[in-house]
């Protein structure tokens, strides 16, 4: 940042392009040039005008040509040396200034300080305050000798003892990052100050920074843009580029986009990376200026073929979308990754999505890795809640940390909803919380509450009924379920549904517990749908009828189905799945009857769901299997319905040993997995249960004996995919063993 910049450049002749801009801005970019001209030794600029074939929105031609002269103050004109008209533009010819010469060495490279030294070195120990400034830029930097910024300080100082403008910055610089001096911000500022008063563009430029950002002083937006106004006018683009930036958003300076838009382009055609980018988003977004797909996407380009990481993104996206040109996904792919070679953030996680979207999980787990340690908040989510197994104890450090200091705007930010609650809950499931921590959640809830989202007003809701985040309040946590609720949001009420039905507001209300279970269930609630059962099952609120019960208990194994529950329930509602639950009901129900409502009682249906309830872990339904002496082949060979319990969840909600689990839930199989470093998983095997998987082709699970003549199931490389290929080939195989089986 500090690193010393040349004097002013001697400058031969400047040519200004006025050519489709307003008078006001053209007058404004003249003055600006003749104000300076003398100091920084121009000697003539060529003010294109254009011919005036064009007529402006105004229906007026030649404007720009006609008034130039106009514009000359007397002030001017006592610089100007002569003007020449041509055709279309305007040759001003400047006066000399009788100065002492300026100092210049923007043409200077290191290759030649380094052959220089050594008459660099004896010029500047005899006083020579050019060679002094150039001695020390050598010892600062290592050019021609070792760094050493004690001595750079040393001659420097000797420099400024000459009111050497470019000592004056680099030593200011020294002070500011204490290099060969102890650091100290106010003596750093008189320093810039001093070589600012001279016009040198890096001070002043340098001055808009420590003001714009409070660096020393405090924040003045108008001394910043007053500063980088300053060093505008001596041609300095970075300081160009800043203005732009205050025009934008009216810091410092009234807000005008099209002087913003004006000053990036002007830059941007300087040869400018992220000023085109800022001319990309100005004409995608018509801030300034007329909306343009085309100029938007080649302005996007230009930024990115000059390396620069937003301007690759955009590009990115517009090849990917058709903006502004073709859809072409190679070349989506490539600027992709160019910007994410950069190291940016939102190009890293988008990487992360694409590789997925492709089944690569390792690419995909890469960078979204490298997206969350370069400060992506959904990425930092991510690794934190699903795949924090992957971190190493450094990485999860950091990246927690990271992410708690995380601008509330950050997450209030983001466009998606299932990412924005995925960041939420992330903050929300964090172990050990902090009473700041706790106080940021609830801030960020109440927020996105007073925007009306119904996931807001869940996730207080809950909170103020069960968490440790604020002091258990019922009446807040009903307030905010039946806001959400009138969102028509299926889990508020289902919340409510169960809120009103264990008695939450003081006594137990049926009625309205029905009510929105109810409301739930139209909603597509599995666990409602099971709640309405229970309620017509037991006569609550409603009178005793089993063929209701059995439709709602039917109509909840149906919605617990894993992709209908995804799309239905918020990733923080924290209700089970109820297909065990509903199973064993049916079963039940199936299997006495009821005379009183005329339901007929049915053995085989009433196995049948027995059995279901029983492989997905329900012990009173295995128990009341064993009292029927159901056979072991009927259960084992009984084809296993498709519902949540198993079947593979989306990938962001994937829990490896859940689904290890569901596996062997599904041959019957009751056993604990364990993993080992080098991400291998295995479990003990009984007797029995060798017996019941004998017969299966595990392929890529593998049956092994230990040394101690034990069996164990053990599956080399865990990832999804490997589980996949095994629920797969096991349902397959369930398939072909029940083609004589009748239920």
């Amino acid at each position: 940042m500090f690193r010393t910049y040349p004097a002013q450049q001697m400058h031969l002749q400047n040519m200004v392009d006025l050519h489709g801009l307003s008078p006001d801005r053209s007058k404004e970019l003249v003055n600006w040039h003749l104000q300076t001209a003398q100091e920084t030794n121009t000697k003539s600029i060529r003010f294109v005008t254009g011919r005036g074939n064009h007529i402006n929105q105004r229906g007026e031609r030649g404007t720009l040509y006609r008034n130039f002269l106009n514009w000359l103050t007397e002030e001017h004109l006592n610089i100007i040396k002569s003007v020449n008209k041509g055709d279309g533009f305007y040759d001003v010819n400047i006066k000399p200034r009788f100065m002492k010469k300026q100092f210049a060495i923007s043409n200077l490279t290191e290759q030649w300080l380094q052959e220089n030294f050594g008459s660099i070195q004896t010029e500047a120990l005899q006083g020579g305050h050019n060679c002094q400034f150039l001695l020390a830029h050598c010892h600062q930097y290592g050019i021609g000798t070792t760094v050493n910024f004690k001595k750079a300080v040393i001659y420097y100082h000797q420099a400024v003892q000459h009111n050497n403008p470019c000592a004056q910055h680099a030593l200011g610089g020294c002070y500011w990052q204490g290099q060969g001096v102890r650091q100290n911000d106010q003596k750093a500022i008189e320093l810039f100050e001093a070589a600012a008063k001279q016009n040198f563009a890096w001070s002043l430029h340098q001055l808009g920074d420590i003001f714009y950002y409070g660096q020393g002083v405090e924040c003045d937006s108008i001394k910043a843009a007053e500063y980088y106004k300053k060093a505008s006018y001596l041609g300095l683009d970075i300081a160009k580029r800043k203005l732009a930036h205050a025009y934008f958003a009216g810091n410092g300076v009234e807000e005008n986009k099209e002087k913003a838009f004006l000053l990036y382009k002007e830059v941007a055609d300087n040869g400018d990376a992220h000023s085109a980018y800022n001319v990309a988003l100005c004409y995608a977004e018509g801030h300034g200026v007329i909306e343009n797909p085309k100029m938007a996407f080649e302005y996007a380009k230009r930024s990115a073929d000059s390396q620069d990481p937003d301007g690759a993104y955009f590009a990115a996206r517009c090849y990917q979308t058709g903006y502004g040109v073709i859809p072409d996904s190679e070349l989506f792919l490539k600027y992709l990754t160019r910007s994410a070679e950069l190291k940016f953030k939102h190009a890293l996680f988008q990487l992360s999505l694409y590789y997925g979207a492709q089944g690569d999980e390792k690419k995909q787990l890469s960078f979204l890795i490298e997206a969350a340690e370069m400060g992506h908040i959904i990425a930092q989510a991510l690794m934190l809640s699903f795949y924090n197994l992957h971190l190493s104890a450094d990485q999860k450090c950091k990246i927690t940390h990271d992410f708690w200091k995380q601008d509330d705007e950050e997450l209030l930010s983001i466009l998606h909803k299932l990412y924005k609650f995925t960041v939420m809950d992330a903050y929300i499931h964090q172990e050990n919380l902090t009473k700041n921590q706790k106080k940021k959640i609830i801030r960020l809830l109440k927020t996105l509450a007073k925007e009306d989202e119904p996931s807001a007003f869940l996730r207080l809701g809950m909170c103020y009924m069960e968490s440790d985040l604020v002091k258990k309040n019922l009446n807040q946590a009903e307030m905010y379920l039946l806001k959400g609720a009138n969102f028509n949001d299926m889990n508020c009420h289902c919340s409510l549904g169960y809120f009103y039905e264990e008695g939450q507001a003081g006594a137990v209300d049926y009625q309205k517990a029905f009510y929105h279970h109810s409301k739930a269930a139209e909603l597509g609630s599995a666990n409602s749908q099971h709640q309405l059962g229970l309620f017509y099952l037991k006569g609550l609120h409603v009178k005793k009828d089993f063929a209701c019960a059995r439709l709602h208990f039917t109509q909840a194994v149906e919605a617990d189905q894993s992709e209908k529950r995804f799309k239905a329930c918020d990733s923080f509602f924290p209700q089970p799945p109820v297909f065990l639950h509903a199973a064993y009901c049916l079963g039940v129900l199936f299997l006495k009857g009821d005379v009183d409502t005329a339901f007929p009682s049915d053995s085989e249906k009433a196995v049948f769901w027995l059995i279901q309830a029983s492989k997905v872990g329900h012990e009173e339904a295995r128990s009341l299997l064993a009292k029927l002496e159901v056979p072991t082949d009927i259960i084992k060979l009984t084809p296993t319905l498709s519902h949540s319990i198993w079947k593979k969840p989306p990938v962001n909600k994937m829990n490896l040993f859940d689904l290890l689990k569901d596996l062997t839930n599904k041959l019957d199989v009751q056993t604990e997995w364990k993993m080992t470093k080098d991400d291998k998983a295995w479990c003990f095997l009984t007797p029995n249960d060798l017996g019941k998987i004998k017969d299966f082709d595990l392929d890529p699970i593998v049956i092994r004996k230990t040394k101690s003549g034990q069996h164990i199931l053990l599956l080399e490389k865990v990832s999804c995919q490997n589980i996949d290929i095994f629920f797969q080939k096991i349902q397959e195989q369930c398939t072909l063993k029940l083609n004589n089986l009748t239920i």
